[in-house]
C-alpha cells in the first residue's frame, strides 16, 4: 500500500528513495540524490542545504524523460512542479528558484533517457 512518509537525510551525502505515495523528501547538507521512479505519485523535495554540494535528482522509467517533462512555477514562489505528459507522477522543488537562499534546491536532474539538466536549464525549461 502507499504511504505518505517524511524523509530526512543527515548531513553526509544521502541517497533518498520516497517509493510510492506523498512524500516530503529533504536531505540535508551534503551531496544528496533523490531517486524518483515512475509510479512513485506526488512528492516534495526541499532541499534546504546551504552548503556547495551537487544535489541530484534521477527519475527512472517510462515516460520520465526530459522530452515529456513539464515545468512550472508554482503562483509567485520559488517553488517549481516536475511533471511529465499523461503521466500523473510529479515533483515540487521548494525554494529551488527565485530564492535568495544560496545553493537551495538540486544542482542536477537526470531523466530516464540519460539526459541531464543543470539548475540553468531547469529554469529554461519554466512553461
Amino acid at each position: 500500500a502507499a504511504t505518505n512518509d517524511t524523509l530526512t537525510g543527515t548531513s553526509a551525502g544521502d541517497t533518498i528513495v520516497g517509493g510510492v505515495g506523498t512524500d516530503y523528501l529533504n536531505g540535508g547538507a551534503g551531496a544528496d540524490t533523490y531517486r524518483f521512479n515512475r509510479g512513485d505519485g506526488q512528492d516534495t523535495l526541499d532541499d534546504s542545504s546551504t552548503d556547495a554540494s551537487i544535489d541530484k535528482l534521477i527519475f527512472s522509467g517510462t515516460g520520465l524523460t526530459s522530452t515529456n517533462a513539464i515545468v512550472t512555477r508554482i503562483g509567485s514562489s520559488s517553488d517549481l512542479q516536475i511533471s511529465f505528459g499523461g503521466i500523473t507522477d510529479s515533483v515540487v522543488l521548494t525554494r529551488q528558484v527565485f530564492s535568495n537562499s544560496a545553493n537551495y534546491g538540486v544542482e542536477s536532474i537526470e531523466f530516464s533517457n540519460g539526459v541531464i539538466w543543470t539548475e540553468a536549464q531547469l529554469v529554461n525549461a519554466i512553461v
